[in-house]
């Protein structure tokens, strides 16, 4: 007996039914047969995309360098699979995995370390004896000082690399001037349009005379070292940046274990030169006998700075704020030295808010001016301000005088 295939029997069924039947089996078999289609196509494409997808990989695979796996072959390894693009991160991943104290010049410094760590991870709290500790003291000190002079030594290359590139755009962006175009414009269409703010740092320190003399100390400290004096220093003049260094008595010459000492020195030297203008700046505008004389002591900014404190432009102001009510602003950076949390510097900062808003009163009515101004230069935006705000303005302004009166009252 010959069997029936199943589309047969499917129609044999029809055939002897009645054509009411008929109808709806016939209905029910193409929508069967649509969805045993679907899934037909759907198994194919599963099929074809797994095959694009090996084909895929065998391509990156090629595309790697030879001994390279897109899985990670040990615990210091990147696991490639996570990248986008695995082989341009190879370029930088691969060296790093591979360096065994080649970049450092010296195997038997990373040999050494990794030695110490091997040995001692997972040994027990009575087992870290003294004599542990004192070996693995020496070993991790040699090893930092070998570190930090490779990174200055990076680091001034990179520098020196990168003041380059600041030269080269500043030619660039005269030829962009004399042909009419616009450079912001030029510069994002042929370049990553996101380094444009970095590009214009680079161009900066590049217009310093003879600054790549000093590409060692690293673009952050060139920039700091600029902001601090391109107020009183000739920033056209030969060697500006020695003459901060003859100015501010840093020898420039050091050895691998005085290289921390160095940067503070030299970090030290800009932070007074900073508070120095500050001062001057808040000054400026003062009558001779109200001039805040600056008496912050360098010494406590040394001590500060090797600290690995910062002095940033808030702790300056507070400085001088606290100079000019009279008291002695050595008093803040001896309490920040002592950890910043004590009773004394909590109620400086109590004091200092109260000085602080009425410092800002001049500013406040400097702003109010220049709004005014404006706005008599636009007049169009002046519909703008409703009878609310003007409303708000004369209650303040209202409060504020009661204030004043009731203060005169009292005396």
């Amino acid at each position: 007996m010959t069997d029936t295939s199943s589309k047969e029997r499917k129609q044999n069924e029809i055939t002897d039914a009645s054509p009411k039947d008929a109808e709806a089996k016939n209905e029910i078999n193409e929508d069967t047969d649509k969805k045993e289609s679907e899934m037909t196509d759907k198994k194919n494409k599963k099929e074809q995309g797994q095959v694009e997808e090996s084909a895929e990989e065998e391509t990156l695979k090629d595309d790697l360098a030879d001994g390279v796996t897109l899985d990670p072959q040990n615990d210091e390894q990147l696991d490639l699979n996570l990248m986008e693009d695995p082989v341009a991160v190879s370029k930088i991943s691969v060296p790093t995995d591979d360096d065994q104290g080649e970049f450092l010049e010296d195997a038997d410094a990373i040999t050494e370390i990794r030695k110490f760590i091997d040995d001692n991870k997972a040994k027990k709290e009575e087992e870290l004896t003294e004599e542990l500790l004192n070996k693995g003291t020496e070993i991790a000190s040699n090893f930092n000082k070998k570190l930090s002079f490779k990174e200055a030594l990076t680091l001034a290359v990179i520098t020196k690399y990168y003041l380059l590139y600041g030269m080269a755009l500043i030619i660039l962006k005269d030829a962009v001037k004399e042909t009419g175009q616009n450079w912001i414009f030029y510069y994002k269409k042929h370049f990553i349009p996101s380094t444009y703010s970095s590009a214009i740092k680079y161009m900066k320190l590049a217009r310093v005379p003879d600054i790549i003399r000093y590409a060692f100390l690293g673009l952050e400290r060139l920039e700091k070292i600029f902001t601090a004096i391109k107020d009183d220093y000739d920033m056209k003049g030969p060697d500006p940046i020695g003459t901060f260094f003859r100015d501010s008595s840093i020898s420039i010459d050091f050895h691998e274990c005085e290289l921390e000492k160095f940067r503070h020195d030299i970090d030290a030297a800009v932070a007074k030169i900073r508070i120095n203008n500050l001062f001057k700046e808040e000054n400026k505008d003062l009558p001779k006998d109200k001039v805040v004389k600056n008496t912050v002591d360098p010494s406590l900014v040394d001590a500060f700075i090797r600290e690995g404190k910062k002095i940033e432009a808030g702790l300056m102001t507070d400085l001088y704020l606290y100079a000019k009510d009279g008291a002695n602003p050595n008093t803040i950076l001896k309490e920040h030295l002592k950890g910043g949390n004590g009773r004394i510097l909590k109620s400086i900062n109590k004091n200092l808010t109260g000085t602080k808003t009425i410092e800002g009163f001049p500013k406040l009515i400097s702003e109010l001016k220049s709004k005014v101004t404006y706005l008599s230069n636009h007049t169009a935006l002046v519909q703008k301000i409703t009878p609310q705000h003007m409303k708000d303005l004369q209650a303040q302004v209202t409060a504020l005088k009661a204030l004043v009166k009731a203060q005169k009252t009292k005396k």
